[in-house]
């Protein structure tokens, strides 16, 4: 089991709009129209935003996020990610302004939760470990003796 299988096992399953897809369970994604995997991506599970549908749904994968948009679905990798902005109020926080390294950004919707103990938060805690380990590490600085 990869580092990111247990991130998500231990932060996001716990949160009542997460749906955790086991293995084998790869069926329950057949009615998840025009969803497309690359080649070789598991899908770990879905942060449902809305009960009823899959309206502004998150897909979680090995390898990224596909975040339900009208028709279709929109990726994003891991190792795209810059940086997130903190979630505002407490209280009030339904999502995440996420910061591409292609100077895009993209908002999260993450609306679960409830009172100071919002879904947003522990999202947030899961998306910056993954970043983490999917960073590209910085070259050291080139020193030159003369």
């Amino acid at each position: 089991m990869n580092d990111l299988v247990v991130l998500a096992h231990r932060i996001l399953k716990p949160l009542s709009s997460y749906y955790a897809f086991d293995e084998g369970s790869n069926g329950a994604l057949s009615h998840l129209e025009r969803l497309p995997l690359q080649q070789g991506e598991v899908p770990l599970g879905i942060y449902k935003n809305t009960p009823e549908n899959f309206r502004d749904a998150i897909l979680v994968t090995d390898l990224g996020l596909h975040r339900q948009q009208g028709d279709g679905w929109l990726f994003v990798g891991y190792e795209q990610i810059d940086f997130i902005d903190p979630p505002g109020d407490k209280l009030t926080a339904d999502g995440l302004s996420v910061h591409l390294l292609t100077h895009d950004i993209l908002w999260l919707p993450v609306r679960g939760g409830h009172d100071r103990f919002r879904d947003v938060f522990e999202f947030l805690r899961f998306l910056e470990r993954a970043r983490s380990l999917y960073a590209i590490p910085e070259a050291p600085e080139l020193t030159i003796h003369t």
